[in-house]
């Protein structure tokens, strides 16, 4: 699969095909489809059909920004899976560009980095996407947990997890307990396996 220019139309075509299929191999120019992934709801389609309209993007390029508004939001590790790509590196010229022209932004460092499309992109293309948890950012998350806490005092990740009615990734509940106790925000009780939590009086 050789990269070359594309006009509009191509440009629009190349972008949904991107959002609809995964790949197979780390060089991306001998890569092959294996699989459709997940078709896309109307709502993701709106913001592609809307960014492919107003910048110019490689095909590596679509391809994360395909699997990135998918997801909503996602970390690096798990971009490098779907990607197939074997180091950090590598991902960086996968996602770099699509930073710098601000169409997605990170959040989080190292391995709890994540993408996600630019809050900003969607407001000023005034596209009707619903607000979903799973971009939500962490001091809100935290809010959120302590909320929950309130009502509901000795819970687990698990039951946070459920509370927030499984929109939120477990493991992003799970980092933002893990930093409440360190401010001294929660108190932890029990055994690894049936740890619950609440509220530091």
């Amino acid at each position: 699969m050789k990269l070359h220019s594309y006009s509009n139309q191509e440009y629009h075509i190349e972008a949904i095909r991107a959002a609809y299929y995964l790949f197979e191999g780390t060089d991306f120019n001998k890569a092959t489809i294996v699989h459709q992934s997940r078709i896309l709801n109307e709502e993701d389609l709106a913001i592609m059909d809307y960014i492919t309209h107003h910048f110019e993007l490689s095909q590596k390029e679509f391809i994360a920004l395909g699997i990135i508004i998918r997801h909503k939001k996602i970390l690096a590790t798990q971009l490098s899976r779907e990607l197939q790509l074997t180091d950090e590196d590598r991902l960086r010229t996968w996602v770099s560009k699509l930073a710098e022209k601000e169409i997605v932004i990170s959040r989080g460092n190292k391995k709890g980095t994540a993408y996600l499309i630019n809050p900003k992109l969607l407001s000023s293309a005034r596209l009707n996407v619903k607000p979903t948890l799973k971009t939500i950012e962490t001091h809100t998350l935290k809010a959120l947990i302590i909320e929950d806490l309130k009502i509901h005092p000795n819970s687990s990740v698990t039951q946070i997890f459920e509370h927030l009615r499984k929109e939120v990734p477990r493991e992003e509940i799970q980092r933002a307990v893990y930093k409440l106790i360190a401010e001294e925000r929660l108190i932890p009780a029990g055994g690894k396996k049936n740890r619950t939590y609440k509220l530091n009086p």
